[in-house]
């Protein structure tokens, strides 16, 4: 008798457990289609409606996606004894130091491979596997396709072989002389919780880029770019790929001249004329030192992400590089990075046709914030911020129908505004799945990303995001 109720305790047990998870699962759907609904109810009721102009500079590329691990195992490259971030690639053992280090920190990079015969060899032997594929990539392509999808009419002031303009769509014009050849980037995708070794693991999705550019880094349809704009006159200028010039052999002053030539064709433009920078990898300081003299000063808007942000914030306090970040950063420590970013950059003096930034977007795998002085240009924060999050999934996913059950949520159902010690918490559900508020002359809002459990693609979801974001705003 005794056994009996011993077994029907267990079944009771097992019963009891199982309608738990059950109703834990059911309870987690729930939400997260209370959230998705919320965000998409914004995006329906401020679609476009009319055509804005945009105009986007700088890099074109050939993107061959590989599996990293079939590369390197391609290559013949194993995991090395330590990791480490080198400058520039210029062996195979600098290249698995830097790529163990970025595959452990599971963070994007982009790096420069100075040894040519390498980086042929490397393409030759990824273009070989069954796995690879071929897109046509570089930050002015991603927007300029994302802002198309959205019925904006866009212009690209970009150099593409012509062999490579008959991929894009039709809506966008190219504006730029053909090279020889297209720039080709290498991104060494790789899974998260992945082990390469004994020694590395991955904590989530990501990628490193390595190029051996001769196009991109020379601004080289800097000159195209001020003829469609003159042309064009758009209601926006959008900026990027200038991690491409990253540890670039330069001679001696002509990244300086470059850039100077870019200040001035930015300083130039009608007040009216929108600025987007879309920051990138920045790991060598001489670089940054000259994007904050000839780029930032000239931007009313930044595109970040949780990499990104940092760097930027120990540059403007202590002129020094953040090579990492936290891939799993806390709402309340991003709000107190970009509100002491916007602050020290608004600080800036004015003249000679410099601007005040009055936008900040940052993009994470778990949130989206937006950041908009009060009374400015940009209108919709609310709304764009819950594009960018749906954009976020869909993109990531390879789809434009967002399956719940293969999305989840990272980011908590409440967040601190602050870290400061009694800071007010503002609450996620369904009745405000993107919360904004006011603080002194600038507005915040806030979503989570219904992050995508089944990934088709990790390359070019920061461009495509933050140009989501850009649509609902000009």
């Amino acid at each position: 008798m005794a056994s009996s109720y011993g077994v029907v305790a267990v079944l009771v047990l097992i019963a009891a457990l199982f309608a738990g998870y059950y109703y834990r699962k059911i309870s987690h759907e729930k939400h997260l289609r209370s959230i998705m609904d919320g965000m998409l109810a914004l995006e329906r009721n401020h679609s476009v409606t009319h055509s804005p102009v945009a105009v986007l500079a700088f890099e074109s590329t050939m993107d061959v996606f590989a599996d990293s691990f079939e590369l390197l195992k391609a290559l013949g490259i194993e995991p090395p004894q330590k990791a480490f971030p080198h400058e520039v690639i210029d062996s195979e053992t600098a290249l698995a130091e830097t790529f163990a280090y970025f595959f452990e920190h599971s963070v994007a990079s982009s790096k420069y491979v100075a040894n040519k015969e390498l980086f042929r060899k490397m393409a030759e032997k990824a273009n070989n596997l069954q796995s690879t594929k071929f897109i046509i990539g570089g930050t002015a392509i991603a927007f300029a396709k994302r802002l198309t999808v959205e019925r904006w009419r866009t212009h690209l002031a970009v150099l593409m072989t012509e062999s490579t303009k008959k991929h894009l769509p039709d809506d966008i014009t190219v504006a730029g002389s053909v090279p020889e050849d297209d720039d080709i980037h290498l991104i060494l995708e790789f899974p998260g919780f992945e082990n390469w070794g004994d020694k590395f693991v991955s904590q989530r999705s990501n990628r490193m880029v390595l190029h051996s550019d001769i196009n991109n880094p020379y601004l080289k349809s800097l000159e195209d770019l001020k003829a469609v704009t003159k042309r064009e006159e758009p209601n926006i200028v959008i900026i990027g790929g200038l991690h491409m010039l990253d540890n670039f052999p330069f001679k001696d002053g002509e990244r300086g001249e470059r850039l100077g030539e870019l200040a001035k064709y930015l300083s130039a433009l009608s007040p009216q004329v929108l600025v987007h920078f879309e920051m990138g990898v920045f790991h060598e300081h001489a670089l940054f030192v000259d994007l904050l003299e000839y780029v930032f000063p000239y931007s009313d808007s930044l595109g970040m992400n949780e990499q990104d942000l940092p760097n930027l914030l120990t540059m403007l306090k202590d002129n020094k590089i953040t090579k990492t970040a936290t891939q799993k950063p806390r709402v309340a420590a991003i709000l107190d990075q970009m509100r002491q970013v916007y602050k020290l950059l608004r600080a800036k003096p004015l003249g000679n046709g410099k601007r005040k930034v009055t936008r900040l977007h940052l993009h994470t795998l778990a949130f989206q914030v937006m950041m908009t002085t009060k009374d400015s240009s940009w209108k919709n924060t609310q709304a764009a911020t819950a594009k960018a999050s749906l954009t976020a999934t869909r993109y990531i996913c390879g789809s434009n129908f967002i399956h719940t059950n293969k999305t989840r949520l990272i980011m908590d159902e409440s967040f601190s505004l602050s870290t400061y010690p009694g800071s007010d918490r503002m609450p996620l559900n369904a009745d405000n799945p993107v919360p904004c508020w006011d603080e002194e002359d600038y507005e915040f809002c806030v979503t989570p990303v219904l992050v995508c459990t089944d990934i088709v693609h990790t390359a070019g979801g920061g461009d495509n995001v933050s140009g989501a974001g850009l649509t609902l705003q000009v």
